[in-house]
């Protein structure tokens, strides 16, 4: 069996066409938000964070080579780390921004029912692997609010960062990796109904983008609680769609969702 090398790293590639073609949509948006800005009257503060414990589903192919997340990797639930901090103002026409870091890591140790190829390197069925999959992100969001009530509504365009990798690592052959970075333009829109004389709250977000054969969405819906002096928690379900064509040699068809739960705090 021919042997490649024991470390395979991605060599960076132009960004893919349909990807590059959604700048002139979310500059579109940009307008239309303008024009329709509330100004938060206070400076606000919001952290949040926790633990989302997503499964994965799907598959990621890789110089044509596809890899079954389930069947392949043996993927199971993961208990994923999840952080944020925004900040509201009430500066007119000028954005609030959000900045969110989400773990989206999956590991496991299997063995093979069949043979498959990874990042040209031949494994055989029966053969013992560790397998690794890193999708976790850093957003960088900037929104207006729309609505800011009982009921508030935040428009926006999220830029999101996916700095990962794909890993096998076997006894015979070593470690054969997988880099990718990737920034992509998503639009972002967040709902909050509070429910009167309780504390709580109904909340749901969407982030997506979607071009020819890419697209991506992220979607959350739960039920948030808010104490007097702005301590918090919030419970619910994220579920999040990867699918990518040619981002550099990697494609991917990737479903992962779970629920998730968490602090936050607002000051």
């Amino acid at each position: 069996m021919p042997k490649t090398s024991a470390l395979a790293k991605a060599t960076p590639q132009p960004q893919s066409p349909a990807i590059s073609k959604l700048s002139a949509a979310l500059a579109l948006t940009c307008c239309s938000l303008i024009t329709s800005v509330q100004a938060d009257t206070i400076f606000g503060v919001y952290f949040g964070g926790g633990v989302w414990q997503n499964q994965y589903s799907g598959n990621i192919t890789l110089k044509g080579d596809t890899i079954d997340l389930e069947n392949d990797f043996n993927f199971d639930k993961e208990d994923n780390s999840y952080a944020y901090v925004a900040i509201e103002h009430p500066i007119p026409l000028l954005p609030n921004i959000r900045l969110a870091q989400t773990q989206v890591l999956a590991q496991s140790n299997s063995v093979l029912t069949r043979s498959i190829t990874f990042n040209d390197q031949n494994y055989l069925f029966s053969n013992a692997i560790n397998s690794e999959l890193d999708l976790s992100f850093i957003d960088a969001t900037f929104y207006y609010e729309v609505l800011d009530n009982w009921l508030s509504l935040d428009l926006g365009i999220t830029a999101r960062n996916f700095d990962g990798f794909a890993k096998i690592e076997n006894s015979t052959i070593g470690v054969n990796r997988y880099d990718f970075n990737e920034t992509l333009p998503l639009l972002y829109i967040s709902a909050q109904a509070q429910l009167p004389l309780t504390g709580l709250s109904v909340q749901a977000s969407l982030q997506g983008i979607g071009v020819s054969d890419s697209n991506l969405t992220d979607t959350r819906i739960g039920l948030g609680y808010e104490s007097s002096i702005g301590l918090g928690g919030e419970l619910g379900y994220r579920s999040m769609n990867i699918k990518i064509d040619d981002l550099n040699d990697l494609n991917s068809d990737v479903q992962t969702k779970g629920l998730y739960l968490g602090v936050t705090y607002h000051f």
